[in-house]
């Protein structure tokens, strides 16, 4: 026990700065300095600030008057009951945090520990009786210590009286001004206080009853909102308007606003994107202010250029890109390792950076790369999945001695293992074996899949696990979403249990506030699983996945911000043949497959090609018409496939738009699209100055730009690779939606069969020795190893013809043909798909359209599996 002698006697002495922050300055603390609550915690005794305070003159005529300065006054009869309260809080802190006793100060059932305890529970107690009594400047004091003292000690005293302290701040319709908002949030945010429920919407009320807000202040909440997760608040979005109606200003001026200001904005609303899927504004003015006032960009810390890349995909042709880019290669030697990797992956989500720009920046990518090479830096499982990413999308491709880096660092890390990095390591690695496969050694071959196998590890339950650091044993993989078990079993068909465990019970997790979250989570889970052939014939499955699509349906009445989720969630449900017993048992008929949608939604349109048979010219042209009034850039090369493939498909089923198209075509389309589908048109395809009144001369000079490129066939495994990375942004997740549908709709792995094991199963299976002699009469060798082929399905009527030709993985119109066997007549061919190791796709849709496609088209088909697989 520590005495001091003044006026008012023996005072227990041990106490800290009673404020949260900032230093005592007689017995007056002015509100302001509270401000910086969130961000300091003074050491736990000053005893020449408590002198100061007791010993301040204390004579006047009202002591619990508040000055000039706002400042706050202690009543002297309230001072000892207040020092003992800052000093059993301080002491509190002081002991958990330098002299390691937390244990000692949580609750027990012992007479010893309650003893202890005893002191500081009488404080808190008396303190609970009489905070009404005190200012409301003194209570949020009070709140601030008490929540300090329970994060620290978990004693459950302090948190009864934080929660006390925490409503009195919201009684008596007492008006709160913005600094003493910003410091009861801060307070909040800082020591991780979770039970602000039973006072959210009076605190919602009370920031949006204020109007003395500036850009500081507003930094200040909007932080501590953040990390209090109330994104459901109107504050917040209230706070984010006044921002951009400051930003608006004309005479408003960026360099003048502080870096951690403008860094607490940036944070504050990306965790709010990452968690709700929605973004403000705010960004996007924030974005246009630093493009006009690019000295600002100059100005800017580390930490909050790495903020501002992380929201450039929102706006990939924002003029701040060649600013942000040129500070980073001039002062790369200022971030940290993390920092550069992190930048670098959120300037590869862009989607289109100047060439000038990425000369720069590919140039500062080498840089940092040797740099690494250079240290002993290891990186997390998450960002070796990130940067993985990040030079495949730069360079064009993998550079193997940085992969077996990146490898490394994932191999001594696996217990750092999440779902992100889980899922992200699986699909980049899927990704550099597809692409690099022939260059592989079997060394290299052989690491890939063991770190495979370290990744997908499951216990007795099916769940997915990481090892322990530094211990024997594994413990479960935590926060795994619906949608990674979906892709986890697209990537490596395992986990199938625990995917089904995880898609029974997940209506029970969703709830009205978590809506847009749950759909976002179960479309990413249907794009990914809709592709497996093998689920097709699961009905456990699909009653499940019909289940829970109704059960999402009834929950998103009236919502319109939901409305986009289900224009792909339709059309994969489609896909899986669940469209219209859903239809059905929810009564959406008039909204079928989203064909009313007056968008031109690239899967509104692929939605049409699903049933041309019922598909009439109305729709088509309206989508067309839509798409080219600016709906469809097609200047991306999954628009430009699309429009392809809806012409390809209309003239293969003979749709009545086609006969119109053709009137009005330099060229035959059928045989152009089905000999040159992804090759370059010369010439316009159509004459524009002769388009008929339904197929106006807009829409066929929209095709014709179209048809005019070169174009890649899509890459499957990449467009699953930029879907993974792109989760977090909503608006770039949605737009590559439609290039993952492609991708998997129009498949172009290679197979290379034996060319004799083919001809040995047309003989024995439908007794045509066409190809035996043609391979006998060119002195083919049969080969050693024989593969087992089954049909799957096929279309052959004239299969006895003379074999003038045979080719080998090559596109006959959109589709990959692994062999086609071409007579002396063009009707004479016979093309050869193989699906891997899928015996049973009979039932898939992509595989149905295929088929009827090229039976419209008159065209020999047979579909073999491999059974060996």
């Amino acid at each position: 026990m520590y005495q001091v002698t003044g006026k008012t006697g023996i005072l227990w002495r041990t106490v800290a700065r009673w404020s949260a922050n900032g230093s005592v300055t007689g017995r007056v603390v002015g509100v302001s300095s509270e401000m910086a609550a969130a961000n300091y915690e003074p050491p736990p005794f000053d005893f020449e600030a408590l002198d100061a305070m007791v010993n301040k003159d204390d004579e006047g005529p009202n002591p619990t008057i508040i000055n000039a300065k706002t400042g706050i006054s202690l009543d002297k009869n309230e001072r000892p009951l207040i020092y003992s309260l800052l000093r059993e809080a301080n002491a509190t802190v002081y002991a958990a945090k330098n002299l390691g006793k937390k244990k000692l100060l949580i609750d027990s059932s012992t007479d010893s520990q309650r003893a202890l305890n005893a002191p500081g529970e009488w404080i808190c107690e008396r303190i609970s009786h009489k905070l009404l009594s005190y200012s409301l400047d003194m209570r949020i004091i009070v709140l601030q210590r008490a929540l300090a003292a329970w994060h620290h000690s978990g004693v459950k005293q302090w948190n009864r009286l934080a929660k006390t302290a925490l409503r009195s701040c919201f009684v008596n319709d007492e008006v709160l001004t913005s600094e003493q908002l910003v410091k009861i949030c801060a307070s909040l945010s800082k020591w991780r206080f979770k039970g602000i429920g039973e006072v959210q919407h009076k605190l919602d009320l009370a920031i949006l009853a204020e109007d003395k807000w500036d850009i500081n202040k507003i930094s200040h909440l909007l932080w501590s909102l953040a990390h209090l997760k109330a994104f459901d608040l109107r504050a917040f979005d209230y706070m984010n308007n006044i921002l951009t109606t400051i930003l608006n200003e004309p005479e408003f001026d960026l360099t003048e606003v502080t870096d951690d200001t403008i860094h607490r904005i940036l944070n504050a609303n990306i965790v709010k994107m990452s968690h709700t899927g929605r973004h403000h504004i705010v960004l996007i003015r924030l974005l246009k202010a630093l493009e006009t006032q690019p000295i600002a960009v100059s100005q800017l810390s580390p930490k909050t250029i790495l903020a501002v890349t992380a929201i450039l995909p929102l706006c990939p042709e924002s003029g701040t890109i060649p600013h942000i880019v040129r500070r980073i290669s001039q002062s790369m030697h200022r971030f940290t390792h993390a920092q550069s990797a992190h930048m670098f992956y959120n300037l590869a989500l862009l989607t289109n950076i100047a060439t000038k720009v990425l000369d720069q920046l590919v140039g500062s990518l080498f840089e940092f790369k040797e740099m690494l090479y250079n240290t002993d830096a290891a990186y997390v499982p998450s960002l070796t999945a990130k940067l993985l990413y990040t030079f495949r999308t730069f360079l064009g491709g993998f550079d193997h001695r940085f992969v077996s880096k990146c490898l490394a660092d994932l191999n001594a890390n696996m217990h750092l293992l999440g779902p992100f990095s889980l899922v992200g390591n699986l699909q980049v690695i899927e990704l550099y074996m597809a692409e690099t496969g022939q260059e592989l050694n079997e060394q290299q071959v052989t690491s890939l899949k063991n770190t495979r196998l370290k990744l997908v590890r499951t216990d007795n339950h099916g769940d997915f696990v990481k090892p322990l650091f530094e211990e024997q044993g594994e413990e479960p993989i935590g926060k795994m979403k619906l949608w990674h078990y979906g892709a986890i079993y697209r990537l490596t068909n395992c986990g199938k249990v625990p995917m089904m465990t995880k898609l029974i019970q997940f209506m029970d997790q969703v709830t009205e506030d978590s809506l847009l979250a749950a759909l976002k989570d179960f479309l990413l889970f249907i794009v990914n699983i809709s592709g497996q052939r093998e689920l097709c014939k699961d009905r456990m499955f699909l009653n499940s996945v019909l289940i829970v699509s109704t059960q999402l349906w009834s929950m998103s009445t009236n919502n319109r911000a939901v409305t986009e989720y289900w224009v792909y969630i339709k059309f994969h449900l489609a896909v899986l043949g669940l469209l219209k017993v859903f239809e059905r048992e929810c009564h959406t008929k008039e909204d079928k497959s989203g064909r009313r949608i007056s968008t031109a939604n690239p899967i509104a349109g692929l939605s049409l090609t699903l049933d041309m048979e019922s598909c009439g010219n109305v729709e088509i042209e309206s989508w067309l018409k839509a798409a080219a009034k600016g709906e469809l850039t097609a200047t991306s090369a999954s628009d430009i496939i699309l429009l392809r493939y809806m012409l390809f498909i209309c003239v293969a089923h003979r749709h009545p738009i086609a006969e119109e198209l053709d009137i009005n075509a330099n060229h035959r389309i059928r045989r152009l699209l089905t000999d040159c589908f992804y090759g370059a048109v010369s010439g316009p395809l159509f004459n524009t100055n002769q388009s008929s009144d339904k197929i106006t001369s807009d829409v066929l000079e929209f095709l014709n730009r179209a048809m005019e490129p070169r174009v890649q066939p899509l890459n499957r495994n990449m467009a699953y690779t930029k879907l993974f990375f792109m989760q977090d942004m909503p608006q770039l997740m949605m737009a590559l939606l439609p290039e993952v549908t492609l991708s998997e709709l129009l498949p172009q792995e290679r197979y290379d069969v034996p060319l004799c094991d083919v001809a040995l199963w047309l003989v024995e299976v439908k007794h045509v020795d066409t190809l035996t002699r043609y391979l006998e009469k060119a002195g083919e060798v049969k080969s050693e190893t024989h593969t087992h082929l089954r049909e799957v399905s096929s279309n052959l009527d004239i299969a006895v013809f003379n074999i003038k030709s045979v080719r080998y993985n090559f596109h006959f119109g959109p589709y990959m043909c692994h062999i086609g066997i071409f007579g002396e007549d063009a009707s004479q061919v016979i093309l050869v798909f193989f699906n891997g190791a899928y015996s049973d796709c009979h039932r898939h849709t992509f595989d149905n359209q295929r088929r009827l496609t090229l039976k419209k088209m008159g065209v020999q088909f047979v579909e073999l599996a491999n059974v060996d697989i």
